[in-house]
């Protein structure tokens, strides 16, 4: 074993952790919201937590994200709090998918409510968002009102811890 990079300062409570095939990866970080490793220079670039709400990447501000995986090359998913966020990494863009509304309707991405989901993983043409008693699950298609059209929710090439 050994250690890529320690720092308390860059690493504060990492939570989730997923790399792409170019040698990066993407951390989330409960102090510094979301995170980019390159592996080949070891170093860290911190993506998130300007002053402002979700759209621009840079000017978000992510607390307590947990998990993180990708949903195609360019695309993570990200679990924060009651939410589930979707940034797209080449468009410096953040969207909001899942806002904790209260009334929750099977089948319609935008009116679900999450209760402090801390896992998720895609398999089988599905997200699984694991939550505080409950598992839920969003079909790949779902997302794709979200994604430009060359970007596609079936060819996932990052891996997540």
């Amino acid at each position: 074993m050994s250690t890529v990079i320690q720092s308390l300062a860059v690493f504060p409570y990492p939570r989730g952790l997923t790399f792409n095939e170019h040698d990066s990866a993407y951390i989330t970080s409960v102090w510094h919201g979301l995170l980019h490793l390159d592996l080949r220079s070891d170093s860290v670039t911190k993506l998130t937590n300007g002053p402002g709400p979700v759209g621009s990447l840079s000017a978000t501000e992510l607390s307590q994200p947990s998990e993180i995986t990708f949903l195609s090359p360019s695309v993570l998913l990200i679990t924060v709090r009651d939410q589930l966020l979707l940034v797209n990494i080449k468009k410096n863009a953040i969207t909001q998918i899942c806002g904790g509304m209260k009334e929750t309707r099977d089948g319609d991405i935008r009116s679900c409510q999450l209760d402090r989901p801390n896992s998720i993983l895609v398999v089988n043409q599905s997200v699984y968002v694991g939550q505080n008693g409950a598992i839920r699950r969003i079909p790949l298609e779902a997302f794709n009102k979200f994604m430009q059209p060359w970007e596609s929710t079936t060819a996932i090439s990052g891996r997540s811890s």
